[in-house]
Order: structure tokens, then C-alpha cells, then sequence
């Protein structure tokens, strides 16, 4: 069965359809909806994963210290490789928050070298939007798109 969710792209909450002039988008049901936010996809980097400017993705935040998992398609914040380069020495704790790029949304790869590749899942090796990097802070695991036409 699907639930009906009312969508004002920051956030996705249970409503009555009937009193919302919000758009309204019926998706499967996801589970703990509750935290559920929407995106707006911007950008042209996940164009081959047939995921397009404009589009609306579903994101279900992690919580509690959770990780993705490998292949996870994820909203993501990344600390450039060119900065952990030139500062070897820091520690992800010391990192401010507005020293991270992002976010993006791309799939989650572990590395060896303490290393993360984010991107598409096929032709990583020729995409110039493939993000390797040592530092990420996962945002949450897409759980639905919606498209417009």
C-alpha cells in the first residue's frame, strides 16, 4: 500500500491532501517517514543515473552515527582531497563544517587508504565528477525520486 505525503521540498511530513495547497506526491510507503526530507536535484553530474535537474529525491537522514553502506545512493558533504593533501595533520573532529563541499548526491564507495569514491556506479574512471576524498559527513540515503514531466 502506498502512503500519501505532502511535499514542500524541505521536508516531507503525513497530511491531509485534501486542505494542502502544497504539491502532493504519492510514493511507497518508507519507513520512520517521520524524518524524511525532500531535494531538489541541480546539476548534471548524475545525468547518466538518469537522475536530472529538477528532479525531487527523498532522502532518509542517518541517524545515530550510522555509515552507508556500499553502493548507497547518498546526499553527502565532502572534504576536497586537495585540502587533506596540504593538511595531513588534522583531525576529522577539527574540520569546520563550512570546510566541506557540498552536498552531492552520488553513490558511496570505500577505497583502500582510508579513501571514499563518490559517483556514478558505472564509468567512474572517465566521469569528471567522480569525488575521491578521505573526510565524508553523510547526510542520508535517498529512499525515493519523483519527476515532473
Amino acid at each position: 500500500t502506498q502512503d500519501e505525503l505532502v511535499v514542500n521540498m524541505s521536508t516531507v511530513t503525513r497530511g491531509d491532501l485534501r486542505n494542502s495547497a502544497l504539491p502532493a506526491i504519492s510514493i511507497p510507503a518508507i519507513q520512520n517517514y517521520e524524518n524524511v526530507f525532500a531535494l531538489r536535484v541541480d546539476g548534471i553530474s548524475m545525468e547518466d543515473e538518469k537522475i536530472i535537474a529538477g528532479d525531487s529525491i527523498f532522502v532518509q537522514p542517518f541517524e545515530n552515527g550510522a555509515f552507508p553502506s556500499e553502493g548507497d545512493l547518498i546526499v553527502v558533504k565532502y572534504l576536497p582531497l586537495f585540502l587533506t593533501t596540504f593538511n595531513a595533520n588534522w583531525d576529522f573532529s577539527d574540520i569546520a563544517d563550512e570546510d566541506f563541499a557540498g552536498p552531492t548526491l552520488k553513490y558511496f564507495y570505500q577505497k583502500e587508504n582510508n579513501r571514499y569514491r563518490l559517483s556514478m556506479r558505472k564509468g567512474f574512471n572517465d566521469n569528471p565528477f567522480t569525488i575521491e576524498t578521505q573526510y565524508v559527513k553523510p547526510i542520508g540515503e535517498v529512499v525515493g525520486m519523483w519527476r515532473s514531466f
